[in-house]
């Protein structure tokens, strides 16, 4: 008797790299993936987002495979033409993964050779097939979170149903579509927890998603908890939530608060519902993808939202893209890529501990201050370099009077200069 029907099947999945070739704006390009976390960063319109929706595209292929149970049934079209680069014939991207500790790639051709290819069929078939012969499993998550979906108007809560699906398999629903944010999904699953734990007095799943919210929105002084249902003020139910022992329907928090509140939400309830024989479904593993990690968020909490997202799960493996020096700033050189005309850059400067001007004009090419600006600074050192420190020391005083204040750095520095020069 096979052993292994007994055992709890969890396979790691973790994405090693990506090759592109003529896809949308890239002639070719080879990315390393890193286990934990990988940035990318670069102007708009230097292939961010395309990479993302490329990963999520060959994820998609994997997926569909999955839950096919191996077979050869017609996969959903998930690349199209606008995916070939203009003035090509064809397109070539490959996947290569971890899965269950084996190695595999995973190739999607299109035009000319249009298909779908893998190393061996076989092995991984029969992978697969253990998430169908064995009662306790569970899957590793694929999820996409793009910025051209993050859910900054008012969630509708009419649109909520009691009649849904509590299969494992859901949490593979709309995980890699450009719907992924999809706050209605967790607001059914959580009316549905929520029933249960009245029923029983206890429920561990839905504290534990709970803790994960709490975790990652309070900080900074600030305090979120008692996440429930009112129903007081609409039949359907709406999700509350207190900030610092105000109540506030979700509609009522900030774009930056409801965008990383619905992240968080969906991402935790989708490991919950992958991960039924884990006592902490957070630690479940899995690949998460997460366009503009900073949008809306205040500076503080782009700081911040890295950490805290590793923090709260440990075991997924996070790709994002970004434009703040904030977010870089507690990243590793290692974990950053910087693009630019869809190449990578390969020599990465040092980001972590970084302070946000340096970063601004290291890697973003962006300069401290407005060129006017600085061009007026400039004018008052070329005084200094003159020896024309009385003309200098007024012209100062005039920048610092009129726009900059007495604290600003290059104020402080022309008086300290001055004075030395003075004396």
């Amino acid at each position: 008797m096979n052993k292994n029907k007994f055992e709890i099947f969890q396979p790691e999945l973790r994405l090693k790299k990506l090759s592109l070739e003529n896809f949308r704006g890239f002639d070719k390009l080879e990315l390393a993936l890193q286990a934990d976390l990988t940035v990318l960063i670069g102007k708009n319109g230097s292939g961010k987002t395309a990479i993302l929706d490329c990963i999520a595209k060959l994820l998609t292929d994997f997926e569909n495979k999955i839950r096919a149970n191996g077979e050869r049934k017609e996969l959903r079209k998930v690349f199209g033409s606008l995916d070939i680069k203009t003035g090509t014939k064809k397109s070539i991207n490959t996947l290569f993964l971890s899965f269950a500790n084996q190695e595999f790639w995973w190739e999607n051709s299109l035009g000319e050779q249009l298909g779908l290819k893998h190393c061996d069929f076989s092995q991984l078939n029969e992978l697969i097939g253990r998430f169908y012969s064995q009662t306790e499993f569970n899957l590793p998550l694929m999820v996409y979170y793009p910025a051209s979906n993050a859910p900054v108007n008012t969630i509708d809560f009419k649109n909520a149903s009691d009649d849904f699906d509590t299969s494992v398999w859901t949490a593979y629903d709309k995980a890699l579509d450009s719907n992924s944010f999809d706050f209605i999904s967790f607001f059914n699953w959580y009316k549905w927890q929520e029933n249960i734990e009245k029923q029983l007095g206890e429920n561990l799943v839905i504290n534990v998603v709970r803790d994960a919210i709490y975790q990652i929105l309070s900080f900074d002084n600030q305090q979120f908890n008692h996440l429930s249902i009112n129903w007081l003020n609409n039949p359907s139910g709406e999700i509350i939530i207190h900030k610092d022992e105000i109540p506030l329907n979700i509609n009522q928090l900030s774009s930056g608060e409801k965008t990383l509140l619905s992240l968080v939400a969906d991402l935790a309830r989708r490991l919950a519902i992958a991960n039924p024989h884990r006592k902490n479904p957070l630690l479940g593993n899995g690949v998460v993808l997460i366009d503009e990690v900073d949008l809306h968020l205040h500076p503080r909490w782009q700081r911040a939202v890295i950490p805290q997202l590793q923090k709260t799960f440990p075991n997924c493996q996070f790709i994002v893209t970004t434009h703040s020096p904030l977010v870089l700033s507690q990243v590793s050189p290692q974990n950053v890529v910087i693009l630019e005309d869809f190449k990578a850059v390969k020599n990465i400067p040092h980001t972590f501990g970084r302070d946000t001007n340096s970063l601004l004009y290291e890697l973003m090419g962006v300069t401290q201050r407005p060129e006017e600006m600085q061009q007026k600074l400039n004018e008052g050192y070329d005084l200094i370099d003159n020896g024309e420190l009385e003309q200098a020391q007024a012209y100062f005083k005039k920048l610092s009077e009129l726009f900059l204040g007495a604290n600003d750095p290059d104020i402080v520095h022309s008086e300290t200069v001055i004075n030395f020069m003075k004396d």
